[in-house]
């Protein structure tokens, strides 16, 4: 029964809606912090991705001249994983059709 008289009277009331009012607020600078920090996270990602494909193109361009469309479009769908193992493991060895296998393409 006191906590009823509690939860009736104004300044209680008062007290907890400023409480709520300040967790929301809380809660939503720290929703904000979150996002922001994701969003560069998902920039510098997209960016070293970017950067491993361009690599990845222009080492096989150096070794092979002008890439064919299939290629090309593999590039930007092969992980970066993949792509920066490729770029490492191109020796003057390495044939096309080994490259096209390894990113996903039938070996021509």
């Amino acid at each position: 029964m006191s906590s009823e008289i509690l939860q009736q009277s104004s300044l209680y009331r008062e007290w907890t809606d400023v409480a709520k009012s300040e967790g929301r607020e809380e809660g939503r600078e720290e929703g904000r912090e979150e996002g922001i920090e994701q969003g560069i996270e998902q920039g510098i990602e997209q960016g070293k991705r970017a950067v491993i494909v361009e690599i990845a193109r222009k080492r096989l361009e150096r070794q092979f001249g002008a890439l064919s469309p299939d290629i090309d479009e593999a590039l930007l769908r092969t992980s970066s994983d993949i792509l920066e193992n490729l770029a490492i493991d191109l020796t003057p060895d390495v044939t096309l059709a080994q490259v096209r296998v390894r990113l996903g393409l039938s070996a021509e």
